[in-house]
C-alpha cells in the first residue's frame, strides 16, 4: 500500500508555478506585507507589486508621476486603468533567457489609435522586444474594434494580424469588454499561438531563439526602430489590466486552459465593475 501512495504521489503533477505574477486586486495584501502605505480606489499607482518565483516580490512601477496608471477597485475586483497617452508600468530585473514562454492576459482594450499599442512586452536589456523578447499588440493601424492581434517574438518578427473575424471568430469585437489573452511561445512550426478568450487564433513560425526577460512593460512596447536610437518605452495602450501572469515555460493543454478557466470566470464581475 505504501508503495502504491508513493507512486500515486509521484505521477502526480505540481501545478506550474509562474515566473511572475501581477494582480491588481492582489495589491492591498501584499503593499501591506511590504510594509507600504494601501493604494487607494482611483490613485495613480506608484509601486505595483508581483510575486516571483521562489517566494519573491518584484516591484513594476513608473516614476513619473503623469505616467502612472490608475488603481480602480470595487472592494472585491481591481484593474489598473492606461490612459493611452503615456501611461505603462516596467520592471527591470536580473538576466534572464527562456527558450519558452507562457503569458496570461487579463485586460479590456479601450481603444486602438494605432502605431502598435501594447498589452505587454518583454526584451533583453538594451535590445528591442520583437528581436530580442516578446510583444503582444493590436497592429500598425488605427481600429474601431479589437479586429487585430499581432504577436512578435525572438525568432518570429515582423507584423502579422493573427485575429481573423470570420475564421476564428464570428466577428469583430467592440471595445471595453474584458477579455483572456494567452500567448505561447516555443522554438517550432506554428509555434507561436494566441488564444483569445480560449479560442485559438493563427499561428506562426518561431525559428531558433530565446526569449530575453530582462526587462518587462505593462500597458506599452519597448523598442526603437532608430539606429542612433536604443529602445525606449512608447506605443501606449488604452486598456484596462487586471492581471498577468509570466511562465518561462510553454505550458502544457492542461495547465493552458486550467489558467484561462480561472481568468475566464473573473470576466462577470469586472465587466460589471
Amino acid at each position: 500500500m505504501c508503495k502504491i501512495l508513493l507512486l500515486l504521489c509521484a505521477s502526480a503533477s505540481a501545478a506550474p508555478v509562474p515566473y511572475l505574477h501581477v494582480e491588481a486586486a492582489a495589491q492591498r495584501d501584499l503593499r501591506n506585507q511590504a510594509s507600504l502605505p494601501p493604494l487607494s480606489a482611483n490613485q495613480p499607482a506608484d509601486l505595483v507589486l508581483a510575486k516571483a518565483a521562489a517566494g519573491e516580490i518584484r516591484v513594476f512601477q513608473s516614476e513619473i508621476a503623469a505616467q502612472r496608471p490608475v488603481f480602480a477597485t470595487d472592494g472585491t475586483s481591481a484593474f489598473l486603468r492606461f490612459d493611452g497617452t503615456d501611461d505603462f508600468l516596467a520592471l527591470s530585473g536580473q538576466r534572464k533567457l527562456t527558450p519558452a514562454a507562457t503569458v496570461f492576459i487579463l485586460a479590456a482594450p479601450k481603444s486602438n489609435a494605432g502605431f502598435f499599442r501594447g498589452l505587454f512586452a518583454c526584451a533583453e536589456f538594451g535590445k528591442n522586444d520583437y528581436t530580442s523578447g516578446l510583444n503582444l499588440d493590436l497592429g500598425p493601424d488605427t481600429t474601431k474594434e479589437l479586429s487585430v492581434i499581432n504577436l512578435e517574438t525572438a525568432g518570429s518578427q515582423g507584423a502579422r494580424d493573427l485575429l481573423q473575424p470570420g475564421r476564428e471568430l464570428a466577428a469583430d469585437l467592440p471595445f471595453a469588454g474584458f477579455h483572456v489573452f494567452t500567448v505561447r511561445s516555443e522554438i517550432k512550426p506554428k509555434g507561436n499561438q494566441v488564444w483569445l478568450d480560449g479560442i485559438p487564433l493563427t499561428p506562426r513560425d518561431r525559428l531558433e531563439s530565446n526569449i530575453g526577460m530582462d526587462q518587462f512593460v505593462l500597458g506599452a512596447r519597448y523598442y526603437s526602430n532608430d539606429g542612433a536610437q536604443q529602445p525606449f518605452v512608447g506605443s501606449f495602450l488604452h486598456a484596462d489590466i487586471a492581471e498577468v501572469i509570466v511562465f518561462d515555460a510553454a505550458l502544457d493543454e492542461k495547465d493552458r486552459k486550467d489558467i484561462e478557466g480561472r481568468l475566464l470566470a473573473k470576466l462577470p464581475a469586472l465587466n460589471a465593475f
